[in-house]
């Protein structure tokens, strides 16, 4: 046994053992970090809709000058690449433009669009598509909206089992699905906020979003 005396702690830990236990304690309580969340398509082009659940498309033409808007919810972080929505019966000269909004703290669009379209034709029924850059984030609400020209389209909307419930305006009418905004320009709900009159149980279009 070496001359020299140890030191020891009150426990009888020598300083190297004491060092050993403290790492060992600090180790047992470290907590994993989770990296942040992504959404991995399933197809080289992956829509997204603003649906509830899972639902057939019904088709109806839109009010010429209105724009209509539903929420979505994204499922994980992911950069749309692209807008969508397919016209269902070609009207001649009809037109229209897609865009999303953001949402405010209370809930409801805020401000002008966050991106849309210029005008897209729905004198033929196919699907039509613009090109975006927009940064999705998991989790949090957007609005997708369609505003219909001067000639409205008839397009591809979420059929009502499929909307999300937005309340209702008085007791007794019927369940809000969308909001529903008049006019020729794009809303601008800094200078116009929600109004109770905006709620409308139309279906929305199917505004789609892709990565």
């Amino acid at each position: 046994m070496s001359r020299r005396k140890q030191r020891v702690n009150r426990i009888g830990l020598d300083a190297v053992a004491l060092r050993n236990l403290e790492a060992s304690v600090k180790s047992s309580q470290a907590v994993a970090v989770p990296a942040t969340p992504s959404f991995t398509p399933l197809a080289a082009t992956h829509r997204m809709h603003g649906a509830a659940n899972a639902t057939a498309m019904t088709a109806s033409a839109m009010t010429a000058n209105t724009t209509i808007l539903s929420p979505f919810v994204a499922p994980g972080d992911f950069t749309a690449s692209s807008i969508r929505l397919q016209v269902a019966t070609g009207v001649a000269s009809s037109t229209f433009q897609l865009g999303v909004y953001a949402s405010g703290s209370n809930g409801w669009p805020t401000g002008a669009p966050l991106l849309n379209t210029t005008d897209l034709s729905g004198a033929t029924a196919t699907e039509l598509t613009a090109s975006i850059l927009l940064l999705i984030t998991k989790g949090t609400q957007y609005w997708l909206a369609c505003k219909a020209g001067a000639t409205a389209p008839n397009v591809r909307r979420i059929a009502v089992g499929g909307c999300w419930s937005l309340g209702q305006s008085a007791a007794g009418t019927a369940v809000s699905s969308c909001l529903l905004v008049s006019g020729a320009s794009w809303p601008n709900f800094t200078t116009n906020p929600v109004a109770a009159s905006n709620l409308s149980n139309l279906t929305p279009p199917a505004v789609m979003l892709t990565t």
